[in-house]
């Protein structure tokens, strides 16, 4: 059977009603599946993938081939099983996608594996996920803790900058970050959320010449734009017919209505990451890779960045949650996916990050300061 054949096959059972995001939705390993429920998970499954996944058109035929055949094995074969066995029968298709955000929620959270080695590299000084701390220490070593990109709305703050609890800090912290001798930005288990904070720190921080702009790519069929519509970019898309392998085209300039001044940090910058470091928190890190006194320090970043802003739908049967990046950005290098940003300095198993960064720092007194505007 075809390529083309399969997946027509695997969609008959399903329609766009059934992509509906729901949480909540309680899981039973040992609910037993009727081979028509087994089908209509599949085709829920299916859809998902070959209409919704945003990295399904850039998959090689020979992946999809196999995605589709684990389907097909168990839409055909007539078959009574447990929620358990079904969902592993499907976990083999998250490494053949190797997508950072591609996951199944199944007692828990399942993504690829990572293709290096965890290195315990400590992890983020703030443990507060909905914030960030900054401090300039004694020794005139500024440090700003990130643990989430999301700006925090906070109610002391809820009249200033939008509510945007985050950018009011670290306006506060400008004039002591710019008496610093060097910033340390702990990225560590930051496991990313708003991409437009990450053009606010960037922004904030050293912009580039060039402006935080990126094409984007979504899906542009009725099952993707179901939920798409979520997506701030996206709000001019109509929803309309088309093929299933179109792609729209956007660009998003991310620093065109930031609420906060540059600082222009002239001085060295090391950023501390671990394989928890993923998503928006890379996209930060992207761009800040291009101020020439930067250096990364810790473990690999966790590769998930290519296609992102997941979104998902249970199976209404297995209980099965799938989820899908639904915005593509082509211009992350070829492999990063699951490798992620290798650090310039790689700790050891047991070394903590933070401490390297500041040997680093007490070694190299002198720098050269630079204009971030010179490139």
């Amino acid at each position: 059977m075809s390529l083309n054949q399969l997946e027509q096959k695997l969609l008959k059972d399903s329609c766009t009603d059934d992509i509906v995001e729901k949480k909540g939705v309680p899981q039973d390993e040992n609910k037993i599946l009727t081979p028509e429920d087994i089908q209509h998970d599949v085709s829920i499954l299916a859809r998902m993938l070959i209409n919704v996944y945003v990295g399904w058109p850039f998959l090689s035929d020979t992946k999809k081939l196999q995605i589709l055949e684990i389907l097909d094995a168990l839409y055909s074969n007539n078959i009574t099983i447990s929620a358990k066995a079904f969902y592993d029968e499907l976990s083999p298709i998250l490494d053949i996608i190797q997508d950072g955000h591609f996951s199944f929620h199944f007692y828990g959270r399942h993504f690829a594996n990572k293709l290096h080695k965890k290195q315990n590299v400590g992890g983020n000084i703030n443990p507060d996920k909905k914030s960030l701390i900054t401090e300039l220490r004694a020794d005139g070593v500024a440090v700003i803790g990130l643990s989430r990109m999301y700006t925090g709305i906070y109610r002391d703050y809820k009249d200033d900058y939008n509510g945007n609890w985050a950018m009011k800090q670290l306006i506060d912290f400008k004039s002591k970050l710019k008496s610093s001798r060097a910033l340390i930005l702990d990225l560590r288990d930051n496991m990313g959320g708003e991409l437009r904070f990450a053009g606010e720190i960037s922004h904030y921080l050293c912009p580039d010449n060039d402006s935080f702009i990126h094409d984007f790519y979504v899906r542009v069929n009725p099952d993707a734009m179901k939920l798409n519509e979520h997506n701030s970019f996206d709000k001019n898309i109509k929803m309309h017919d088309t093929d299933i392998t179109d792609l729209k085209h956007l660009t998003k300039n991310f620093e065109s209505d930031c609420v906060i001044d540059t600082v222009n940090y002239d001085k060295n910058i090391y950023i501390l990451t671990n394989t928890a470091t993923v998503s928006s928190a890379e996209l930060l890190i992207y761009k800040l890779k291009k101020h020439p006194n930067v250096k990364i320090i810790g473990d690999n970043t966790g590769g998930a960045l290519k296609y992102c802003r997941p979104r998902g739908v249970v199976c209404p049967h297995s209980h099965i949650a799938i989820f899908v990046g639904t915005i593509g950005m082509p211009f992350i290098e070829p492999n990063f996916e699951l490798h992620g940003f290798t650090p310039d300095i790689k700790c050891i198993d047991g070394q903590n990050a933070f401490n390297i960064a500041l040997n680093e720092i007490n070694n190299k007194n002198i720098k050269l300061k630079f204009n971030c505007n010179d490139r």
